[in-house]
């Protein structure tokens, strides 16, 4: 999944093509726990109109709303977990 997201000077680009959004798909069957496939699938199902994109948008928060509670969590699960609620709504 490396090949489909970028991070340039805190800046987070992920990728929406067909082999992307499988990617993503994959890491979710075989890491379930990983809010941020289902961020990312998420976020491409909703710049494409499908649907789907709410139920993988609630997934990750609900995932990110536990690892947000973990002491010494990486920053990033709270930066993307502001993003879901500023950019998807609560």
């Amino acid at each position: 999944m490396s090949r489909t997201i970028e991070e340039k000077k805190l800046q987070l680009t992920f990728q929406c093509s067909f082999d992307a959004l499988n990617s993503y798909k994959l890491v979710i069957q075989n890491d379930p726990k990983w809010p941020f496939a289902y961020f990312y699938l998420g976020a491409c199902e909703k710049k494409e109109g499908n649907r789907a994109w709410e139920e993988n948008i609630n997934k990750a928060r609900q995932i990110l709303h536990i690892t947000t509670a973990i002491d010494g969590h990486y920053y990033d699960h709270d930066s993307v977990l502001e993003m879901l609620e500023r950019d998807f709504g609560k």
